[in-house]
């Protein structure tokens, strides 16, 4: 049960509280400002990669538009590999797809019935 302490550290790793009256030993207070280096480097270090990734993404020309899983991505793929689908062809993929739902609720209909 702490009470009236100052925070002199809190990250992840742990909490240094130090109280008033106590003396905080050299040993302590080093490793406290080595930690705070650390810190402070590897921050910075994070934020150089991050502007590095920024800038470099920014380069590419896309201008702050994904092309991947777009709709004009899907198109310029079938205009360039995809084949023509004929009307015929499309009539039976939706018939397919209708024989498909007719038989799921077919057997959904008879699972019930046999329970």
């Amino acid at each position: 049960n702490l009470t009236g302490g100052t925070l002199l550290l809190r990250n992840k790793y742990y909490i240094v509280i130090y109280r008033g009256k106590d003396f905080l030993p050299t040993s302590v207070a080093a490793a406290l400002a080595e930690r705070e280096e650390l810190t402070k480097d590897i921050q910075n270090l994070e934020e150089q990669r991050r502007s590095i990734s920024i800038e470099h993404s920014s380069e590419d020309g896309f201008d702050g538009h994904a092309l991947v899983g777009t709709l004009a991505e899907f198109q310029e793929a079938q205009a360039r590999w995809g084949r023509n689908v004929t009307s015929k062809e499309q009539q039976e993929m939706k018939e397919a797809s209708f024989r498909s739902e007719k038989e799921k609720l077919f057997r959904r209909l008879e699972h019930k019935l046999s329970i």
